[in-house]
């Protein structure tokens, strides 16, 4: 936050505490009513942020063909508003709401997927594909992109995974399942992002509260100064 955007947040928190411990005046009132109205609407904002980053979080499955033989090319759509993808292997049928990297007791080894000869046509970009060759550990996702903003962007609106399907790796594909959600990297973003945004999002909903308290008691106030009779 810049220095400018934080003048009226700053205004907004005085006149709510002038308003709650202040004498009643319409200026007063005025105040606490513009600071209630502005931290409510911000922790709206922030609630509906929240609920796009679990938006962003959530996982997509693809079955894999296996009919006829010969290579085969999955097409995985890039996320709106995720920069990069994620594919791992789970069983089949495996279904979740949310992106997981927890362990899933797959079918079928590392070793026979890998054999299912992955690789990735497009984009044309120099993406790392575990194989027999790679040091990795662990090695239970088949592609990770990392963070890239271009799948963000719109550059590159699809990831190609081709594999073969022959005698030997039909019955291995027949076993799993690919699910797709963000990349590794990109996990501890949303974490955050989602924890702070909850948290801002309780401060401004106190605050606010603490405006309408502040509105009654000004509220009250003058009417309780303009039902007195006059000297």
């Amino acid at each position: 936050m810049n220095d400018l955007a934080s003048i009226p947040i700053i205004a907004a928190v005085l006149g709510i505490l002038i308003a709650l411990l202040g004498k009643p005046s319409k200026l007063a009132l005025i105040a606490a009513i513009a600071g209630t109205v502005l931290f409510g609407a911000g922790a709206v904002m922030l609630l509906v942020e929240n609920s796009g980053m679990d938006r962003l979080a959530r996982a997509t499955f693809y079955p894999l063909e296996t009919e006829p033989d010969g290579l085969h090319v999955l097409r995985i759509t890039s996320i709106p508003g995720v920069p990069g993808l994620n594919a791992r292997p789970v069983p089949k049928g495996f279904r979740c709401e949310f992106q997981n990297f927890s362990d899933r007791k797959l079918p079928v080894s590392n070793e026979q997927i890998r054999q299912c000869r992955w690789r990735i046509k497009t984009p044309g970009v120099s993406l790392h594909l575990h194989d027999e060759k790679c040091e990795c550990s662990p090695k239970d996702y088949i592609v990770d992109t990392g963070f890239d903003d271009r799948f963000r962007d719109g550059t590159f609106k699809t990831l190609e995974l081709e594999y073969l399907v022959d005698d030997q790796t039909r019955s291995t594909l027949k076993s799993i399942d690919l699910q797709v959600g963000f990349p590794f990297t990109f996990g501890n973003d949303l974490a955050m992002g989602n924890a702070f945004g909850g948290i801002f999002a309780m401060i401004s909903a106190a605050i606010s509260f603490l405006g309408l308290v502040a509105v009654g008691r000004q509220f009250f106030g003058l009417r309780r100064r303009a039902s007195q009779p006059r000297a």
